[in-house]
């Protein structure tokens, strides 16, 4: 699926994404949601998390799109990328690798089985616990499809310079870290 050569600025009639006077990009309906309520200072703060949501969520729609195109669906297909680099995974460390719940994997790898890309195999260590496997169907398909699946994120990042999407990066991680601490009761409060 390849990308149009469209831009933010041939959406303007239908999205509420405009420049400022410094030509920085924001979303207009968020700034006037968030403002009355915390300020305009806070509001230029808060305003990366939406979009952030908005990003993620336009990206794993757009991304589910294509893996329908292939009989899977995003998150089926991260589950052959990450049997593609082991011959098998604990289906719980599938899921603390995808960052969902046990059950959630259980559910993707029940599909994945059911379309002949995926068995369960007994660990051989430990009896109690299942692995999942890649068939010879699934490394096919999988083999056929990842170089495509890899072009989506370096088709949206083209033009865009090393050096911001290294700093986007690292605020994300960032915020990931505090994210986790938070959850872990350490949480820091900086201004």
């Amino acid at each position: 699926m390849a990308l149009e050569g469209s831009t933010v600025d041939d959406y303007k009639s239908s999205s509420s994404i405009v420049r400022d006077a410094e030509g920085q990009l924001f979303d207009e309906q968020s700034r006037q949601m968030l403002e009355p309520l915390v300020g305009s200072a806070a509001m230029r703060r808060l305003e990366m998390f939406a979009a952030l949501r908005w990003l993620s969520r336009l990206m794993h729609e757009y991304v589910d799109s294509w893996a329908n195109g292939h009989g899977l669906s995003e998150s089926r297909f991260q589950i052959l990328m990450q049997l593609k680099h082991q011959d098998s995974v604990p289906l719980g460390k599938l899921a603390a690798r995808l960052r969902v719940t046990p059950r959630a994997v259980t559910a993707l790898v029940d599909q994945l089985e059911r379309d002949g890309m995926v068995v369960r195999v007994a660990d051989p260590k430990d009896r109690r616990t299942i692995r999942a496997q890649m068939t010879p169907t699934g490394r096919k398909l999988f083999d056929k499809i990842w170089t495509e699946y890899l072009d989506i994120p370096l088709q949206l990042v083209d033009g865009v310079e090393q050096g911001t999407l290294d700093e986007i990066r690292s605020t994300c991680l960032e915020l990931v870290g505090r994210i986790e601490d938070a959850g872990r009761g350490k949480t820091k409060k900086t201004s």
